[in-house]
């Protein structure tokens, strides 16, 4: 009898830790989820600032070119 009550009890911790990962896959997925929105939001509205940015240099930069070859 103490044999059939470790194996049943062996069993629940077995079930327990698999249901444990199972949530904890979804927990991370979840996550991963959310930082990826926030990392193409991130991109998106830090992108416009740095192509003017990059645009301004450029001009700036061609401009300075055209005066020196004059």
């Amino acid at each position: 009898m103490r044999s059939f009550v470790r194996l049943q009890n062996g069993v629940s911790e077995l079930r327990r830790r698999h249901d444990e990962r199972g949530a904890t896959s979804v927990e991370y997925g979840l996550m991963l989820g959310l930082i990826a929105i926030g990392c193409i939001t991130a991109f998106t509205f830090f992108g416009r600032a740095i192509r003017a940015a990059f645009n301004r240099t450029s001009n700036a930069i061609d401009a300075a070119v055209e005066s020196s070859a004059s």
